[in-house]
């Protein structure tokens, strides 16, 4: 006489009684997790917000993009991206950035030692009168050479600007610097003497003056030292023979 067959009914109810737990399980985590994210969806490791913008998360943070969304300053970028990114709370930078034929159309503060294996500065080149002259603050932080032609005399003068008005453009605090060229453009006699504005400490080498003639230069470095005053080093260059 055979032995009965196996009674598998329980073990089948154990197994479906798992699944249903498993089943549940997996709703909550999904509902809890759609409650922590505030309307997100995790799906396959990347993280899906409800206008569109699919910010990949995986493992692999150089496959790391982002992809069209309906308000673009939503977009957290990837590695190459060309949305502009609006960072309010500031942008920390830990590694090498590279930026390759950058603009940068406002001021940028940097409050630490600076290392760079070559800086490129510079302005305008402008004409800010002609014989007796009074630069302005504007003139003087805009400009990497002013220029100053012949009027009718043969001598003149370039004051510059007070302490107030150039602290207050470019040298907002103490030890800001700014160098300007100054070029006499006459094309005849015409002795130019640089002048002190209120606050300004006119500076200039041993065995040298303060005189630009006609077709030559003075390179003049500003420095701030104090909330009234500032030095202004006169260095003036002669014609080559």
């Amino acid at each position: 006489m055979g032995s009965p067959a196996p009674d598998n009914s329980r073990l089948m109810n154990t197994e479906n009684n798992l699944g249903s737990i498993i089943s549940v399980v997996v709703v909550g985590v999904v509902a809890i997790t759609s409650l922590l994210f505030g309307g997100k969806e995790i799906t396959n490791n990347r993280i899906e917000i409800v206008d569109k913008t699919t910010i990949d998360r995986s493992v692999d943070k150089t496959s790391e993009t982002a992809e069209t969304a309906t308000n673009p300053d939503e977009i957290l970028g990837g590695l190459v991206h060309n949305v502009k990114e609006i960072f309010a709370a500031g942008l920390t930078l830990e590694n090498t950035l590279t930026a390759v034929d950058a603009t940068l159309s406002s001021t940028l503060t940097i409050g630490a030692e600076t290392q760079a294996d070559r800086i490129v500065s510079g302005g305008d080149v402008t004409i800010i009168g002609y014989g007796t002259t009074t630069a302005t603050a504007a003139e003087i932080c805009d400009n990497a050479v002013i220029q100053i032609g012949l009027l009718t005399d043969d001598t003149a003068s370039l004051t510059l600007p007070a302490t107030t008005t150039l602290h207050a453009d470019c040298l907002g605090a103490n030890g800001k610097g700014q160098t300007i060229l100054v070029q006499n453009i006459a094309t005849s006699t015409m002795a130019m003497t640089i002048v002190a504005g209120a606050g300004i400490d006119l500076q200039e080498p041993v065995g040298g003056d303060i005189i630009v003639d006609e077709l030559e230069y003075a390179r003049i470095d500003f420095v701030r030292l104090s909330s009234a005053t500032s030095t202004a080093e006169v260095n003036n260059y002669r014609v080559a023979d």
